[in-house]
């Protein structure tokens, strides 16, 4: 069947497809929903024109069925599309006979052209009429409905058909029309009246105020910039959240980016645009900078020049970092350079090309005497010039005041501190008045304490202000400024005290020294009741909460002062001496004031006065502090009288020995308590000092007093006493005397080795053997190296064979008792018994630990012992007339049990040498092989001795 026209194929149905059951069933019953939709699935196989009669026919029966007008629709919309092969709806038809027709009352306003829409365009248009009167209720047929009038470029229509829309759907519904409208004129933002613009974005906006960022951009793309600003300030204004996720710092940039690059369109709404920038400078801290000259660049721009130099010059005073101070500066003299380049172009004018002849002719013309043609321009036109110059001398004084503002800038940030101050005091230099009013402002802005480590103290203020006054030659100025300074309210009382040390100095310098010795007095004099307490400051009394004037009273620095100026200013000693006196009696003095006061008093001759105050002094300060003062009382009271008063110098010894001296500080008291003993006293006495001292000084020094002591006693009473020196001094260090605290191993074996050096140059071989024997408990073969070759040395040149195996057993046995194991259980019982490190090696010969007697080594009555170090066989502990330590007990020597400890047995050495004499005839080891060659070579060497000391 031939297709028709199209009013004829909806208005009438079209046979060309037809089911006889169906149609059975629709006359049956012609409003069965069921029936119409079986029926369409039926003809799908058929092509739309071919059975839209069924469509039509069902929506005819059954108009208010939603699902069939959606069929409907969709079938039809595709249909055409599939028709024009995907070419959009708007196309118009180009038949000649269509041209002067209008179906529908449709209009071509969006085509532009005079012309009618397709036919079959009109008739979906149509159909969708049709639907939203049946269906008014419906969004989403108003929505596809508009959408579809907005492809066809239908505008007006389409804004007719969204007030129907409105008014027929319930206002929470209205957001889907609104939609695909708002979504077209966004897209198509240029081709869309302006007006229509607004007016649609307007009234959407009352329900869909998250649509403003969209709206926002699509005027600023058309170039409506006073409503664009205008939403911008009420967003602000109210603080709405951006629905595209902006801060509000990024909206009000926005909005000054606006302002400034548009203010000519931007200045037709009614914004206060002055307002809008500074609120945005008091919010944003960050962007202070760029905000103030955007605000000027929005004056410059509207030609406003000076309104935009009063922008520029206060941000230049009120901004706080130098990074905004920067970009203002820079625009500022950018703004300068621009306006003088331009003036300068100007009073240049429009004969550029002919510069070059102009210039040759004027100067010519001034070679021949004629007038200078500079001046001749000038009195023509004297306001251009001059104009020029001021605009020159203006961009000269903005550079000038560069450091003059960033100083200003850096003391808006940190008004306290105080090389900032002093650094703008120097940038006025040569301008007095603006110094003096800088010192002024600066000692009355800084406020102590509220600057950070590097700000600096207000007292450099007052100091450098007053010094300021001194150089200029006007003292009287000076005095008030540190009159003034002085009545400041410090906090620390060595602010106060430098002042009054800075006038002293500053009276000095111009030798006005009646009025630096007042002020010295005045400065230390005892504060009054009446003072006002404002500081914490604790005097060495214990009292509290003294003020700080009377605290800087007490300063060290200026009663160092006084006292220097009392020296060499006052009328007589008593003031010296009173004022000396008065430090002493407020606790005041130090060491060096103890030293000084007695210099003075002795070099007046006043030894016993002096003698005084050494004696206040020692009684002032506790050691270590008064080592000074005690050297120096001894020394001078040594030199007064010699040898004479050695009863009340043995007293001033004891009295400072006994005092709590130090250890590292007693040597030198003892050596010279010694020497003046052998000088001016007796030869016993000083043995005792030396006795004492080896027991008192510092450990690591008793060695060194050990040995002079020795010497000293050797020249003094002879050998025998040397020799007792040396048995008491290692008797004590190996722990058998009570003293406690022994000497290291290390000094104790340098000990043994010159005690048997000199036994051994008396010829007592025995005895330098025994010591060599009662020494080697201490020596490590491992580390006393020089021990071991010294004995070892002295037994090829004076043992023989039996001694020298003795020696290698000895030897041998010292190194199986400082292996480790033996040396954990050493150090172990050593911290469990209290005693001395160098106490009961384990594994050793025990009679080795017994004090040498003669030329044998026995363990005695009573051996002493600090505190209990084990049970030991046939003695006991306790204390007796020997002190404490094991005595020999008495029960078990009447019942003939053990009377002596006896030692245990040594532990076994593989590598010991047999010194079983009787077994040389055996079948040995190669350990009697290294013996016998050992005793080889020291017979050899013995030979080689003896021909040398015959030679």
């Amino acid at each position: 069947m031939a297709p028709t026209t199209e009013s004829s194929c909806l208005t009438q149905p079209i046979g060309v497809f037809f089911s006889p059951p169906l149609e059975s069933l629709l006359l049956q019953n012609p409003y069965s929903l069921a029936s119409y939709l079986e029926y369409i699935r039926a003809a799908r196989h058929v092509s739309f024109p071919c059975s839209r009669h069924i469509y039509l026919r069902a929506v005819s029966y059954l108009p208010g069925s939603y699902k069939l007008w959606r069929i409907l629709l969709a079938e039809f919309t595709a249909a055409l599309r599939s028709l024009r092969h995907g070419a959009p709806l708007s196309v118009v038809c180009s038949s000649p006979s269509l041209s002067s027709t209008s179906h529908g009352g449709a209009s071509t306003e969006g085509s532009g052209l005079d012309s009618v829409l397709d036919p079959e365009v009109e008739a979906l248009n149509s159909l969708y009429e049709r639907a939203v009167t049946n269906l008014p209720k419906m969004p989403v047929m108003w929505a596809e409905y508009i959408a579809t009038l907005l492809e066809q470029h239908q505008i007006q229509k389409a804004r007719t058909t969204l007030n129907r829309a409105l008014q027929a759907l319930p206002i929470t519904l209205h957001s889907q029309v609104w939609e695909p409208f708002l979504t077209y004129i966004h897209k198509h933002a240029d081709s869309v009246p302006v007006g229509t613009l607004i007016l649609a974005y307007s009234r959407a906006m009352q329900l869909q105020p998250n649509k403003v960022d969209e709206y926002i951009s699509t005027l600023q793309s058309r170039g409506v910039y006073d409503e664009a600003a205008r939403l911008l300030g009420n967003v602000l204004d109210k603080q709405d959240s951006s629905s595209l996720g902006k801060s509000q710092h990024d909206l009000w940039l926005e909005l000054c980016n606006l302002i400034t690059s548009h203010p000519t369109s931007v200045g037709r709404q009614a914004l206060n645009v002055d307002a809008i920038f500074r609120g945005g400078i008091e919010r944003f801290q960050s962007d202070v900078g760029r905000l103030w000259t955007a605000l000027a660049d929005y004056y410059i721009r509207r030609g406003l020049y000076e309104q935009a130099r009063d922008v520029y010059d206060e941000a230049l005073e009120s901004v706080r970092t130098v990074r905004d101070f920067s970009l203002v500066f820079d625009a500022l003299a950018q703004f300068e350079e621009s306006v003088l380049r331009a003036k300068m172009e100007e009073a240049d004018g429009d004969n550029n090309d002919d510069d070059e002849q102009r210039l040759q002719s004027e100067t010519d013309a001034v070679a021949a005497g004629a007038p200078d043609p500079l001046l001749v321009r000038a009195a023509k036109s004297p306001s251009a010039l001059s104009d020029l110059d001021l605009r020159l001398a203006r961009l000269e004084h903005l550079m000038a005041r560069r450091p003059l503002l960033v100083s200003s800038v850096r003391l808006r940030q940190n008004p306290n501190s105080v090389p900032e101050w002093l650094k703008r005091v120097e940038l006025y230099e040569g301008d007095i008045r603006s110094q003096v009013s800088t010192y002024d402002e600066a000692v009355s802005t800084v406020v102590e304490g509220a600057g950070g480590k590097d700000d600096g103290r207000p007292v450099e203020l007052w100091v450098s202000y007053a010094q300021f006054h001194e150089q200029r030659g006007d003292v009287k100025k000076a005095r008030e400024t540190f009159e003034r300074a002085a009545r400041s309210p410090f906090k620390r009382a060595e602010d106060c005290a430098t002042v009054w040390c800075e006038r002293i100095e500053m009276e000095l310098r111009q030798k006005c020294y009646e009025d630096a010795l007042s002020l010295s007095r005045r400065a230390t004099k005892a504060p009054t009741p009446r003072h006002v307490v404002i500081g914490d400051a604790m005097d060495h009394d214990g009292e509290e909460n003294h003020d700080v004037a009377g605290a800087a009273a007490r300063s060290q620095r200026l009663w160092d002062l006084r006292c220097d100026l009392e020296e060499s200013l006052a009328d007589s000693l008593d003031d010296v001496r009173a004022a000396y006196d008065d430090r002493l009696a407020r606790k005041l003095a130090t060491p060096q004031t103890v030293l000084n006061y007695a210099l003075l008093l002795w070099e007046k001759t006043f030894f016993e006065e002096a003698f005084r105050i050494y004696e206040r002094g020692v009684s002032l300060f506790n050691w270590p502090n008064c080592v000074e003062i005690w050297r120096t009382y001894l020394s001078k009271f040594h030199e007064r009288y010699e040898g004479r008063k050695m009863e009340r110098l043995r007293d001033l010894y004891d009295q400072c020995l006994s005092s709590g001296c130090p250890q590292d500080l007693s040597r030198a008291f003892f050596v010279d308590l010694a020497r003046l003993e052998e000088e001016h006293g007796l030869a016993r006495r000083a043995m005792d000092v030396y006795d004492k001292a080896s027991s008192r000084v510092k450990r690591d020094e008793r060695r060194g007093i050990i040995e002079l002591y020795a010497e000293r006693a050797r020249t003094l009473f002879g050998i025998d006493k040397a020799r007792d020196v040396y048995q008491r001094s290692v008797n004590r260090e190996l722990g058998v005397d009570a003293s406690g605290v022994g000497l290291p191993d290390e000094d104790t074996l340098a000990l043994c080795v010159r005690w048997a050096s000199l036994e051994l140059s008396l010829g007592e071989v025995d005895r330098t053997r025994a010591i060599y024997s009662h020494a080697a408990q201490l020596a490590d073969p491992g580390k006393a190296t020089s021990f071991w070759t010294a004995w070892s040395e002295f037994e090829v040149r004076h043992g023989d064979e039996a001694t020298f195996r003795e020696m290698l057993r000895i030897k041998r046995s010292v190194a199986a008792a400082f292996g480790p194991e033996n040396a954990i259980a050493a150090a172990a019982a050593a911290a469990a018994s209290g005693a001395a490190a160098t106490e009961a090696l384990p594994g050793f010969v025990a009679s080795t630990q017994q004090p040498i007697v003669g030329n044998t080594i026995s363990g005695g009555d009573f051996m002493p012992s600090a505190s209990f170090a084990g049970a030991r066989p046939g003695y006991v502990f306790r204390t007796g007339k020997s002190g404490v330590g094991y005595y020999l007990d008495p029960t078990q020597a009447k019942s003939g049990g053990a009377a002596r400890p006896r030692a245990p047995p040594a532990t076994k050495n593989a590598e010991e040498i047999d010194l079983d004499l009787d077994d040389d005839d055996d079948d040995g080891g190669g350990d009697d092989d290294d013996v016998q060659a050992v005793l080889d070579a020291a017979a050899s060497a013995k030979e080689r001795f003896k021909r040398a000391r015959v030679e």
